[in-house]
């Protein structure tokens, strides 16, 4: 099949640092690729996918909230101009609501929970090309949450598992990695730990409009020995800390889409502690590579416990479950289905 996978302007792709939508984009347009399908990907052009790469803005732009949408016009003119099978739109928001102008068979993986502004820009569309746009959920939950819209399937997503380093032996701390805010729970996390009597290692995206939270709600507990800041972590840095980690502590405050750190984790070999809600229950098996607990103070308890938990169990759970390739294998399943409705055949 010849594919093309619309990525974001937010990041490179992959990105450097944080950018989980670009890194799942990136992952499965190699994987794809490796399967002997033509990919090109549409992104920004110091991205570095070594596939064919089409791009508008040259890199990655200033922020500014015009630029997402001349991104994915562009790549609709792109999709439209030249002969692929299917275009695979990966970046939500701007790409959902531009999705039905693209006149080859196209789906929309949705990375997020879709909040009430887009909804509402969504259904401002006429019937037709609300019809005409179809999304994949990456998980079972998501498609529960978000019953307005037309669902082509669900397909978790995958990680490269062997680009993670797994690790038997840990050290005595517990991490928290992901975004600092307050739907991810970090100041949860510092309640468990500090509970739990063990070290907790904070790592994480910190942007402006979030920092009055992280003032009042983390910095307070940091003291450089039970509480540590990290900062923002490289995919380098993030793999060994995760590696080390006697667990990960995501203790969630919403729906969780997927939670892609979860799988990551266990690909290290690390148990997770978080929560029974969301698409975590989906991503952990509770009692095998982690604990679902609903409070802090039931975490704390559950720390206690993950060392009864086997690391090598944790990385045959992402390998089994988890893979690009799996990821990858699920997506073409659903482009052949696709072509199928559209009437017309893959080329290969």
């Amino acid at each position: 099949m010849k594919i093309l996978q619309i990525s974001s302007c937010w990041a490179r792709t992959p990105p450097d640092g944080f950018g989980p939508a670009e890194e799942v984009t990136y992952d499965l347009s190699v994987e794809l690729a490796a399967a002997g399908h033509e990919v090109t990907v549409f992104a920004t052009g110091d991205s570095t996918v070594g596939l064919p790469l089409a791009f508008h803005f040259p890199e990655v732009p200033e922020y500014s909230p015009a630029n997402p949408r001349k991104h994915v016009e562009a790549a609709v003119e792109y999709a439209n101009s030249h002969d692929f099978d299917i275009v695979h739109n990966n970046e939500s928001k701007h790409g959902a609501l531009l999705a039905h102008t693209i006149r080859r068979p196209t789906i929309t993986r949705a990375n997020w929970l879709y909040d009430a502004d887009f909804l509402q820009q969504f259904h401002a569309l006429d019937e037709k090309a609300r019809r005409a746009t179809r999304f994949v959920a990456i998980s079972h939950r998501m498609r529960t949450l978000l019953p307005e819209l037309s669902f082509a399937g669900t397909v978790h997503n995958g990680i490269d598992v062997d680009g993670f380093p797994f690790g038997a032996d840990k050290q005595d701390y517990v991490l928290f990695l992901g975004r600092i805010i307050p739907e991810k729970g970090v100041d949860l996390a510092i309640e468990a730990a500090r509970t739990a009597g063990v070290p907790l290692v904070i790592a994480g995206q910190l942007l402006d409009r979030h920092r009055k939270f992280f003032e009042q709600k983390v910095a307070p507990a940091l003291d450089g020995d039970q509480v540590s800041w990290y900062g923002p972590a490289s995919r380098t840095q993030a793999k060994q800390l995760l590696r080390d980690a006697r667990a990960l502590l995501m203790p969630y405050r919403w729906e969780e889409p997927f939670g892609k750190v979860l799988v990551e984790a266990q690909a290290c070999g690390t148990p997770v502690v978080s929560v029974p809600w969301g698409a975590v229950p989906e991503v952990v098996a509770d009692g095998i590579t982690g604990f679902l607990r609903a409070t802090a103070e039931e975490m704390a308890a559950a720390i206690g416990q993950v060392d009864r938990i086997s690391p090598t169990a944790c990385r045959e759970r992402a390998v089994t479950r988890f893979s690009r390739g799996r990821m990858a294998a699920d997506y073409v399943h659903l482009y052949e289905k696709l072509l199928v409705d559209a009437g017309r055949g893959s080329r290969r």
